[in-house]
């Protein structure tokens, strides 16, 4: 994971970032350098867990909270991406608002 060196606001509202972070988790990027969405685990509020089906556990589902379930369409396209940091697993859940 990486960290916000500086920030500074310009004229136009907009805020410039100085980011550091692992080479490895930069070339994860595949040089899309647009479109970034930045989170910081520190702001994690609500807690899920993992439910596991079937024989031997072998589905396993990640659930979503009920206080985040409003709005949700649960017949729609939903994308997904894998991050991994040394100690951790990241899964990011997109669902087009369009879709809700």
């Amino acid at each position: 994971m990486g960290e916000i060196l500086k920030s500074e606001v310009t004229k136009e509202g907009l805020v410039l970032l100085k980011i550091s972070m692992q080479y490895p988790e930069f070339l994860d990027l595949k040089g899309h350098l647009k479109n970034i969405h930045l989170f910081s685990e520190d702001l994690i509020e609500v807690h899920s867990h993992l439910s596991l089906r079937g024989k031997h556990g072998a589905t396993k589902y990640l659930l979503i909270p009920k206080c985040l379930r409003k709005n949700i369409k649960f017949k729609t396209d939903v994308i997904c991406q894998k991050q991994e940091s040394d100690k951790e697993i990241f899964f990011i859940y997109v669902i087009k608002k369009k879709s809700l």
